[in-house]
């Protein structure tokens, strides 16, 4: 299982696999459709609704299906797991492209994916079949106003796709969000409100170009490795809460999900005095949040990874008030409700 793949068990509970390692028999995975009778989402004549975000994905799943909530022991964490034996479904984003594309589009929403994923695979060269289609497209959930997600599989083929999706952008083919869609996108993304002056968030998120818009409908491409950790190679162990100030030496992982940005001379200003060598996320959000050589204040949890009878530290950056943002984005604004100046 692979990120931006859906498990549907029963009871019409679908859940989001998240990243790339999963325990044997087993798909990490956040809750994210449940039925509702009150939906805006309907599929065979069953309503459902999203969840709103990762706290209530965890509190559902909670009280609909607790025995999903593991306590893993190389993760250091509770993850919500599926069962893969008890999944009634398993949707795969390349499959339902090439259904569509076999198929041809049944509505505006699957004939702008289609024609994106076409555009995007034309120019990069990346064949369709490491194109995928994620979200509610993946699930017959759409509606007319949904936005298009799609994903690009395979490191190389996801930088090819992200020169061109910048190329796409400069023909004028794809826009970057702007105005009220930037504003309304920003929003969207940064629903926890972390303790950063919302006008720096869309100062960074004004960049970005994974996020924007294609003939007037939203769209976000997720670029997903083939590579990553082997499941019990490395054993996680949370150390506490942490605000740090680094400068960002690599971004050549900052394009994919999960993405990874490498750190020098980081400093904790708040939580547990450790020296932390890399920021980790599994969440879109921190996709292009920071390039190389810019200073960034970060807030997370410092997790100790021990592999091959050495430990480092990272900082894992995902839900409530977890932020980074680079120094030049606070400029000329306060710093924040716990960020101290950035001058």
């Amino acid at each position: 299982m692979r990120e931006g793949d859906y498990v549907e068990v029963p009871g019409n509970l679908i859940f989001t696999v998240k990243g790339l390692v999963h325990p044997p028999g087993l798909a990490v995975a956040f809750l994210r459709y449940v039925p509702d009778p009150a939906g805006d989402r309907v599929r065979d004549g069953v309503r459902f609704r999203r969840v709103g975000g990762l706290e209530e994905s965890f509190r559902l799943a909670g009280e609909l299906c607790p025995r999903y909530l593991v306590e893993d022991p190389f993760f250091g964490r509770t993850v919500q797991a599926v069962p893969l034996r008890e999944a009634v479904s398993v949707y795969l984003p390349e499959k339902r492209l090439r259904a569509i594309a076999e198929e041809g589009p049944s509505d505006p929403v699957e004939a702008d994916a289609l024609s994106l994923a076409l555009e995007l695979s034309d120019l990069s060269g990346v064949p369709l079949e490491r194109v995928g289609i994620s979200g509610s497209v993946l699930l017959e959930l759409h509606t007319p106003k949904s936005d298009v997600d799609l994903t690009v599989y395979g490191v190389g083929e996801g930088l090819e796709a992200y020169r061109a999706l910048r190329e796409l952008v400069e023909r004028g083919v794809v826009s970057a969000y702007r105005g009220r869609g930037l504003e309304k996108a920003c929003r969207l993304r940064w629903s926890s409100s972390p303790p950063v002056p919302f006008e720096a968030l869309m100062r960074v998120e004004a960049r970005k170009i994974l996020q924007g818009s294609f003939r007037g409908r939203g769209y976000f491409l997720r670029l997903v490795p083939d590579v990553w950790e082997r499941y019990g190679e490395a054993v996680h162990r949370r150390v506490g809460r942490c605000l740090i100030r680094a400068v960002v030496s690599d971004d050549s992982w900052s394009i994919y999900t999960p993405c990874r940005y490498p750190v020098e001379d980081a400093r904790v200003l708040r939580g547990p005095d450790v020296e932390v060598s890399e920021l980790v996320s599994f969440r879109g959000r921190f996709a292009e949040q920071a390039r190389a050589g810019e200073e960034v204040y970060a807030e997370g949890t410092v997790e100790a990874v021990y592999r091959d009878g050495e430990v480092r530290h990272i900082l894992v950056l995902e839900g409530g008030g977890d932020f980074m943002v680079p120094l030049w984005a606070l400029k000329g604004l306060a710093g924040g409700r716990v960020l101290p100046s950035s001058q």
